[in-house]
């Protein structure tokens, strides 16, 4: 495991305090949105959030194995990658999104990339919680909200936006053969049984066995916020700022009296948001967070002028940390409270796709040793067991 430590402005004290002052300030004060809404749960979880949240232990004063957040230059994150080494707390890491945007704000330049008539779904804080957290919009109208930078009341978030124009690939630093496994579920879900490049778009529009979910923008408004959750399907992921300031808070090294808390709280009491193993970084361009599978983490901007902010990011999985994968994804299905989304069809596919795809090509010990791909198979038995117990054939759950 490494052990070197790049914090630059990762461990800037005063600013990293002074923001957290400022956000707490801001959820504790009233703003004009119903009691009833999607946007008053979301303020009054994450002030509860926010209230204990501290500043990681990273590996710049403590051994790694007791810091509870990696800095690290990306040398040192590729050769423990190439190695298999496991990451229970974030990768802080930067110069991994440097992207030419073509003017001073990569919020504009992806907006104007993408036709006025095209709709995406954003969160709408003032919806109440009776009726889904999002309504669909045009384009358009995202433009004219980004348009100024200004403050608003009702902050949007726009979580589910393709990139246009240009490429999004894997940071540098992920691609590599350890990281590619999600890549090569995707070329035999598409391609079927061939090696030809696959025409994702007309085999997703016909049968939805696929969802692109390898890059991906995330647009939002000052204030917007994302509950505490942790990512469907057992994903890692990867985020890197664009524009504007973003504070990362997750749940440290939680314990089971942590996590039972956390499903608890799902469920509609909200205990475990006090929990005192919350922890944040606030990010800034061309900073990068990685994490991997499980993380229970929530997303908090400030309010104001100027406090728009854009990431870009994506999913990916890990060839040697297959069976943890498939772990996850099996207690994603036993303990659906706390996803970012529902397991479905195309969750199943993925794994089902995923599971052969280790034994077709597992020979050559990417995917562990033979103990450890008997395991995978011992896993995915079960999940099929309860995948058959827990949903119908239409992927709804019963």
């Amino acid at each position: 495991m490494p052990s070197k430590s790049d914090e630059g402005s990762f461990g800037e004290d005063e600013f990293q305090d002074n923001w957290l002052q400022t956000l707490r300030k801001q959820l504790d004060s009233n703003k004009a949105i119903p009691i009833n809404s999607w946007g008053f749960r979301q303020r009054e979880r994450g002030a509860e959030i926010a209230s204990v949240m501290t500043r990681p232990r990273t590996n710049s004063s403590l051994p790694v194995g007791d810091a509870e957040a990696l800095v690290l230059p990306a040398p040192d994150y590729s050769q423990a990658l190439a190695r298999g080494d496991a990451f229970n707390v974030p990768v802080l890491l930067r110069d991994q999104g440097r992207w030419n945007w073509g003017g001073p704000r990569p919020i504009e330049h992806i907006l104007n990339n993408i036709p006025d008539t095209c709709t995406v779904d954003v969160q709408e804080p003032r919806n109440l919680e009776d009726a889904p957290s999002y309504c669909t919009v045009n384009i358009a109208e995202v433009k004219e909200r980004f348009r100024g930078n200004k403050e608003t009341d009702s902050p949007w978030n726009c979580l589910d936006l393709a990139p246009p124009g240009v490429p999004l690939l894997l940071p540098p630093v992920l691609q590599c053969k350890e990281c590619d496994f999600l890549y090569g579920i995707q070329q035999r879900v598409l391609g079927g049984g061939t090696a030809k490049r696959a025409s994702v778009n007309a085999r997703a529009k016909k049968d939805s066995t696929w969802k692109q979910v390898t890059n991906w923008v995330l647009l939002a408004e000052g204030g917007a916020l994302s509950e505490a959750h942790h990512d469907n399907n057992g994903y890692c992921t990867w985020l890197t700022v664009a524009e504007g300031d973003v504070c990362f808070a997750w749940l440290s090294n939680p314990s089971e009296e942590d996590l039972d808390s956390y499903r608890a709280g799902e469920d509609g009491d909200g205990s475990y948001r006090l929990s005192s193993q919350w922890r944040y970084v606030v990010l800034r361009p061309e900073e990068t967070v990685i994490f991997e599978s499980g993380l229970i983490h929530s997303v908090f901007r400030l309010s104001g002028d100027e406090q728009q902010t854009m990431m870009v990011g994506g999913h990916f999985l890990r060839r040697s940390r297959a069976r943890e994968w498939l772990s996850i994804f099996l207690e994603q299905i036993r303990n659906p409270l706390g996803s970012n989304e529902d397991l479905d069809l195309i969750s199943k596919n993925l794994v089902d796709t995923g599971a052969r795809l280790v034994e077709q090509i597992g020979h050559d010990g990417s995917f562990g040793n033979g103990e450890a791909r008997r395991e995978v198979r011992e896993i995915k038995a079960m999940i099929d067991e309860e995948w058959k117990a827990n949903f119908k054939r239409t992927g709804e759950r019963k």
